[in-house]
């Protein structure tokens, strides 16, 4: 899933996937168009409200500010 088989990578990607498929995936998307806002959605979300266990406990956008 991921471009350097990167298991950091891999665990973003996994993330994504849930919060996909807990949030935004009932009912299915009717295009691509709803489709691609959807997924861009749960990506940004990921980044600003989602706290990661490996970051200890941190936002992705949180870690960044602090460096």
């Amino acid at each position: 899933m991921t471009d350097r088989y990167d298991g950091y990578q891999n665990a973003l990607v996994e993330h994504v996937n849930g919060i996909l498929k807990q949030e935004y995936l009932t009912p299915k998307p009717r295009n691509l168009e709803e489709s691609k806002a959807i997924a861009k959605e749960a990506v940004m979300l990921s980044r600003q409200q989602y706290p990661y266990h490996p970051l200890k406990n941190k936002t992705p956008d949180e870690v960044h500010r602090a460096l």
